[in-house]
């Protein structure tokens, strides 16, 4: 790896940390409509040094039974095949960009074999130019994390842990499909301390069907406990092709109504936030410094450069996916078409609408005069500001000149404004 010196809705909430399935921000990874298998010639060089990296690894052990992301179980030849286009993908940016954020998800990256493990943070990840201060994040599921991998991953460079517990209340994990227990989540932290990550993220999922407040709060309670620098705490979303859709559509399953949701999120809120984590982001919390550098490429709209099977790319207002299919996927790698993908042009006026989105999900909101793509023009503020400040008269958005943030009510019904936006 080589290093150069210098970095009253619930809220929707779909991707888990970082990533899943897609590294597009939640909203985007079903609205790639156009140019779809085009060649297009821009290159990576056209990125702007330090960008993001992102790697997806398409593997689990066991699909979840709220998992719509893009990974299925894969046999160890699967893997090594993956591992080898994934390296060839990668060789064709390493050279051109220096990384200053890489967040490797999926998928379970840890559903990796340890030799796997070795290439993806040597060949793949270790072939690019990284800032020494650059976070690096790697995705686990605690059932397939042990002290051996945390101690390559370390080795490799990786600085940053991000665990999806989900629960620590068996009977839920059971309920969500999940397949590690209470206690092997437990271990799983204790390799990655052991190993000498001081940067760890536990995910959690609250508003789920059947759960109870009582619940959340002792899962709440026993992942404070464990004292990570960051946890993550997603509302569920009954998602389609799903498990837990096929049994929605035979009337066998009975989601949360929106109040009882709401009322979890004040609640995860005001919890967390008493703990000593920052609600940084609508759906993310951290202890002071350790807001997740990668996220926060998504929400502020900078550039990031995705390899993997249907891994997106943010590249000169433009998004571009590679394909979800793996077979398809392997004949752009073998082509050598580097950016023959589905391709979303964003008109400018849709672009800075994304990006006050994207903005108002974090806790500094977004400033028209300095937000990515900014200087805009009269017209373009003129835009704006007839979608924003009605929601300032609502009483769910807060104005300070050109700067926007949600209110504490504006944080519940976030949605609500969103829509305004899309």
């Amino acid at each position: 790896m080589a290093f150069v010196t210098s970095t009253l809705n619930p809220p929707s909430n779909r991707v888990p940390e970082g990533t899943g399935g897609s590294n597009a921000p939640e909203g985007f990874a079903d609205r790639r409509t156009s140019a779809a298998g085009d060649d297009v010639t821009t290159n990576s060089s056209s990125l702007r040094n330090p960008v993001g990296l992102y790697v997806h690894i398409p593997f689990c052990e066991k699909k979840c039974h709220y998992c719509d992301f893009l990974s299925k179980p894969g046999s160890n030849q699967q893997m090594v095949d993956y591992l080898e286009l994934l390296t060839k993908h990668a060789s064709w940016h390493q050279k051109a960009v220096t990384l200053d954020s890489v967040f490797i998800g999926g998928g379970t990256p840890s559903a990796l074999p340890v030799d796997l493990l070795q290439i993806l943070v040597e060949k793949v990840v270790g072939g690019f130019e990284i800032y020494p201060e650059a976070e690096i994040s790697f995705e686990s599921n605690p059932e397939s994390f042990t002290l051996e991998k945390a101690r390559i991953l370390r080795a490799g460079g990786v600085n940053r842990i991000s665990f999806g517990n989900q629960s620590t209340n068996p009977e839920e994990l059971k309920r969500l499909g999940r397949i590690h227990t209470r206690e092997r989540a437990t271990e799983a932290f204790d390799c990655a301390r052991t190993a000498g990550f001081e940067n760890i993220n536990i995910d959690l999922i609250y508003g789920f069907p059947g759960h109870e407040t009582s619940s959340w709060k002792r899962s709440m309670s026993d992942t404070i406990r464990q004292n990570p620098e960051h946890i993550s705490a997603y509302c569920f979303i009954l998602e389609d092709e799903t498990h837990f859709s096929n049994l929605a559509a035979t009337g066998s399953l009975k989601e949360l109504d929106e109040d009882d949701q709401a009322d979890l999120f004040e609640l995860t809120m005001n919890t967390l936030r008493d703990a000593g984590y920052d609600p940084y982001e609508i759906s993310n919390y951290a202890h002071p410094g350790f807001e997740c550098v990668h996220n926060l490429k998504y929400w502020r709209q900078q550039e990031y450069l995705g390899i993997g099977l249907g891994a997106v790319s943010f590249i000169d207002g433009s998004r571009r996916s590679a394909a979800r299919s793996l077979e398809e996927y392997r004949r752009q790698i073998h082509r050598e078409r580097h950016w023959a993908w589905v391709e979303e042009p964003l008109e400018r006026i849709e672009r800075l609408k994304e990006t006050i989105m994207m903005g108002l999900r974090t806790q500094s909101g977004v400033d028209l005069d300095t937000m990515a793509f900014s200087p805009i023009s009269i017209t373009e503020r003129d835009q704006l500001t007839d979608i924003l400040d009605p929601w300032v008269d609502k009483g769910l958005l807060e104005r300070n000149g050109s700067a926007y943030t949600l209110t504490a009510r504006g944080v519940f019904l976030s949605n609500e404004v969103f829509t305004d936006l899309v």
